[in-house]
């Protein structure tokens, strides 16, 4: 059993199993200094709770490693809070599986910033179709890498308003 949330050092994080990051609980999530969260491991995150992950903040989302960031599930995708998905950096965006991306919602979409934006792959980009990718908004459509609006579908650019399309 895992003390409180000012038991965990940054230091402690690296050396708990898998198992015993399970069980942090969202008050301990949430108590971890946003620097010391960079220690996670890509397994550690995929065994946080999901109430742990829905306790996560923007600033410890960027402080997350891009490795990191490799272990959220595509269950775990959309218990992150739109406010917290802030602080996606575009590493940890491209870092990010297919799968997991995919589970984002459209107001997770929307809260991403131009910088996370930047980070998004051709696959990525490809699974922005339909209200995904009409969420979002055109200062975060022109961050897009002009190499990846290339690989955006016909589909999904028929679906974008005009000031998505003004955008480009």
């Amino acid at each position: 059993n895992i003390g409180s949330k000012n038991d965990i050092a940054a230091d402690d994080i690296s050396s708990l199993t898998p198992h015993a990051v399970s069980e942090l609980s969202a008050d301990q999530l949430s108590g971890l200094k946003p620097s010391a969260v960079k220690d996670f491991s890509a397994d550690q995150i995929s065994e946080l709770s999901y109430k742990a992950v829905s306790a996560l903040s923007a600033k410890q989302v960027k402080n997350l490693s891009a490795d990191a960031v490799a272990g959220l599930t595509i269950s775990q995708v959309p218990r992150i809070s739109p406010k917290a998905v802030k602080g996606f950096t575009a590493e940890q965006i491209k870092n990010l599986p297919i799968g997991a991306f995919m589970a984002l919602e459209s107001n997770q979409l929307v809260q991403l910033s131009k910088n996370a934006v930047k980070g998004l792959t051709c696959l990525q980009s490809n699974a922005l179709i339909g209200e995904k990718l009409s969420a979002l908004k055109p200062a975060q459509i022109k961050a897009i890498d002009p190499d990846i609006v290339s690989c955006l579908l016909p589909p999904a650019l028929n679906a974008l308003s005009k000031s998505q399309i003004k955008a480009f």
